[in-house]
């Protein structure tokens, strides 16, 4: 709940930043967590009507799922496959109400949600005469591709990669502005180096 609530906020805040694409924004943000969510209250029946209550489809779903229960209880996160994608879930698990799959799966929607903020963001900064604000409609359309609503429903660790991917590009698009201050640049540019090697490392 808490992790959920971060990610809310952070979506409050940037919207405030942008205020000139705000509306765009909400937009994007309403059409995927409205195809998410949906997305998700359908596939969380299937799995109990099968009587899957904490695990998913599909052995990457369900070994990460292990992978947080067990380093919940006290094993290294660096003994499994994507540690920084265990260490995520674990997080989301570990500032929850209960230990339940479906934490994780909203705070990965909500990762995502933010992830096309991010993206539309650059979109819109970095190539005006290209994006315009009538394509608002297109962007959040391609937002809902299935397979990657799919994944983000799931308890994979794409959506995290994503979300890391898309905050490179965007602190690479704030250090090109030139009014930024030097202070915000070396800490820019030690948060790049520390994401990149995250994704050398296969999360």
């Amino acid at each position: 709940m808490v992790i959920i609530s971060i990610l809310i906020f952070i979506h409050a805040v940037i919207w405030e930043k942008y205020k000139s694409l705000r509306k765009d924004l909400i937009g994007v943000t309403l059409f995927v967590l409205f195809f998410s969510l949906i997305s998700l209250l359908l596939l969380t029946f299937e799995l109990k009507l099968y009587g899957i209550e904490n695990a998913d489809y599909g052995s990457d779903a369900n070994y990460y799922w292990k992978a947080f229960l067990h380093v919940l209880d006290g094993i290294s996160p660096d003994n499994y496959l994507a540690p920084n994608y265990v260490r995520w879930g674990v997080l989301v698990l570990f500032l929850s109400v209960d230990k339940s799959i479906i934490w994780v799966k909203l705070a990965n929607i909500l990762l995502y949600s933010l992830s096309s903020n991010l993206l539309m963001i650059i979109l819109y900064t970095r190539m005006p005469f290209i994006f315009k604000k009538s394509t608002n409609i297109l962007f959040s359309i391609f937002t809902l591709n299935g397979i990657i609503i799919w994944t983000v429903i799931r308890n994979l660790k794409e959506t995290f990669f994503l979300f890391i991917l898309i905050l490179e590009i965007y602190m690479l698009n704030i250090l090109l502005v030139k009014y930024i201050g030097k202070y915000i640049k070396i800490i820019l540019i030690i948060l790049l180096i520390y994401f990149y090697f995250i994704l050398l490392n296969g999360l």
